[in-house]
């Protein structure tokens, strides 16, 4: 079941088209996992920057699927996969069924990729199968 405050969330989006509802959902998702980051030490760490932070926190007009991150200092031991399950546990504590997930890479590199998979159509399914929790909200058919 999706939790009350994601409702609460989707108000602040004009949602008039399909597209436009699944967007928010993705934000809701990325905003969710960066609230979930702040109660680990995860931003002892690292930072978060690039086109996504600048639309969660300033408003930017675009919509990236990814969120960049960057280390505050070189770290040889530092473990992205060990906040992947924290992440998990955070979106379900929201009714969001997904999961987190390294991506190896072929090649040697400082980037180390993490991916928060889920059916965004299921959860939109979820959202709008009863009446609309706000005037204007689209009905997913």
């Amino acid at each position: 079941m999706i939790h009350s405050e994601i409702y609460k969330m989707l108000e602040k989006y004009p949602t008039v088209s399909p597209l436009d509802s699944r967007n928010a959902l993705k934000e809701i998702i990325q905003e969710v996992t960066l609230h979930t980051l702040s109660k680990t030490d995860f931003f002892l760490h690292a930072a978060f920057y690039g086109g996504t932070a600048l639309r969660i926190f300033y408003g930017l007009d675009r919509f990236s699927g990814d969120m960049g991150f960057s280390l505050k200092a070189k770290e040889s031991t530092f473990d992205l996969q060990s906040y992947l399950p924290a992440i998990e546990k955070g979106l379900a504590s929201y009714g969001f069924e997904m999961y987190a997930y390294h991506k190896f890479k072929q090649q040697v590199s400082p980037v180390q990729p993490a991916f928060i998979k889920g059916n965004t159509l299921v959860h939109l399914i979820k959202i709008t199968t009863h009446s609309p929790p706000y005037p204007g909200f689209p009905i997913m058919s």
